[in-house]
């Protein structure tokens, strides 16, 4: 979530989105951030990378993965768990948009 800072906490509390009773508590993490600003107020703040920057760039974050998610034969499934407040986040808007549905049936 874009409020929250888990490269400033010392363990994160994390779930399954679907099955929420698996649950696991990180300590020994590495957190970057994903989301920068690309437009502020209608002006672009983001300097396009070349493309080999790009390439280096990818070939490294492939490096990260393990093999088993990598194998083009039968490669392992991803593990992406939730926050908390990610979580509550996505169930709110699941709830409003379900409500608005509601209303906008009856």
């Amino acid at each position: 979530m874009w409020d929250e800072a888990p490269n400033k906490q010392d363990s994160i509390y994390m779930f399954h989105p679907v099955h929420t009773y698996i649950n696991k508590t990180v300590t020994d993490f590495t957190a970057r951030v994903l989301l920068h600003d690309i437009f502020d107020q209608g002006r672009l703040v983001y300097d396009m990378p070349n493309l080999e920057d790009i390439k280096t760039y990818s070939k490294r974050c492939l490096g990260l993965l393990w093999e088993e998610y990598k194998r083009e034969l039968n490669p392992q499934p991803y593990p992406v768990d939730l926050s908390t407040d990610c979580y509550n986040h996505k169930m709110r808007l699941l709830n409003k948009v379900r409500q608005e549905v509601e209303d906008t049936t009856m």
